[in-house]
């Protein structure tokens, strides 16, 4: 299958790039390619932090440039952090890995009952995104809510300065 350019990656909702970090956490890991593929569909470059699920590894075969597979590793990790817009967490995060995220000024994107507060860009006030756990229209809602907020530079400001002073 060919590879998707630059131009064809970029989603149709912005210009922007929006990357999303997935940390597979053991738990749900054969969803993860159902999500990444739809997040890749959408337009967004998705990288997941340690999972070996095989059908995942093949979908970044076929997402080449948009989807990547990263081993755990410190390196990694540091990469994982760098790049990401957002670092999406299917279940209930480890509060240091989540102090980590947020110490970096990445937004979380996290199930309900994290110390999160959801973000509302009416108020300014949130330090992050988050959706039911187990509900996966309401998690890709939220994603999308966040992809809304981050085409708006002063909001994102904002929410990153947010997620900073709240660790």
């Amino acid at each position: 299958m060919k590879s998707k350019t630059k131009k064809e990656i970029q989603s149709k909702f912005s210009t922007k790039h929006f990357r999303i970090g997935l940390i597979a956490s053991g738990q749900n890991e054969d969803i993860l390619p159902y999500i990444s593929e739809a997040m890749c569909e959408l337009g967004f470059i998705v990288s997941v932090l340690g999972s070996s699920e095989k059908s995942l590894i093949d979908l970044a075969e076929r997402y080449e440039g948009q989807l990547e597979v990263l081993e755990i590793t410190p390196e990694a990790e540091k990469q994982l952090f760098k790049q990401s817009d957002v670092i999406l967490f299917l279940t209930l995060p480890d509060s240091k890995i989540l102090a980590k995220v947020m110490k970096k000024g990445i937004i979380p994107i996290v199930p309900f009952g994290a110390d999160i507060t959801n973000f509302d860009a009416q108020t300014e006030k949130g330090n992050g995104f988050c959706f039911s756990e187990g509900n996966f229209y309401e998690l890709f809602a939220t994603i999308i809510r966040a992809f809304e907020n981050y085409k708006f530079t002063y909001d994102w400001n904002n929410l990153r300065k947010a997620v900073q002073k709240s660790v």
